[in-house]
């Protein structure tokens, strides 16, 4: 009889999960149309979907694109506990730094260089937030540092960073 009724809790709860799941991802694909009802439908969505990285990266992400950035930190901070990779923390470092905590920011950035370090993303942060706040000095190394990493994979965004970076070294 118990078994019976552990079996019936764990369908339902698979059930529900599955259900917030299908939820989640219309809600995505509703995003462009709707970004202020998508938000809504994603906070609904947390209590269920809250343990899960991949959600808790999206929402942050929402959250961030809606300028909601204290908030994006605190859910990009869960993601990160979760599951720590080095596209969530570019995104916390990026909700960091428009909430303005600019050193946190570089230290999530750090994070992201030190666990993929062939990406060219969290050097180009770095740098920019440095020229951004007029320390021109350290801007320089990033560039410097920036346009002597190898690159795999050629791509426009490289090509963008790396022009951007030419850009900071001939200030």
């Amino acid at each position: 009889m118990i078994f019976c009724f552990v079996l019936g809790k764990i369908a339902v709860d698979a059930f529900s999960y599955s259900k917030s799941c299908r939820k989640w991802n219309s809600t995505l694909v509703q995003f462009p149309k709707d970004k202020e009802e998508s938000l809504s439908q994603l906070k609904l969505l947390y209590p269920e979907l809250k343990n899960n990285p991949v959600f808790l990266t999206t929402y942050g992400k929402a959250l961030a694109f809606g300028e909601n950035y204290s908030e994006a930190v605190i859910v990009l901070e869960k993601a990160v506990n979760r599951l720590p990779n080095s596209t969530t923390y570019i995104e916390l470092g990026k909700s960091y730094e428009a909430a303005g905590f600019p050193e946190k920011a570089l230290e999530s950035w750090q994070y992201a260089g030190f666990m993929v370090p062939p990406r060219f993303t969290p050097l180009y942060l770095k740098m920019k937030l440095h020229f951004k706040n007029g320390e021109y000095g350290k801007a320089k190394e990033y560039a410097e540092q920036l346009l002597k990493k190898k690159i795999k994979i050629e791509n426009p965004e490289i090509d963008r960073m790396k022009k951007e970076a030419t850009e900071i070294l001939n200030f």
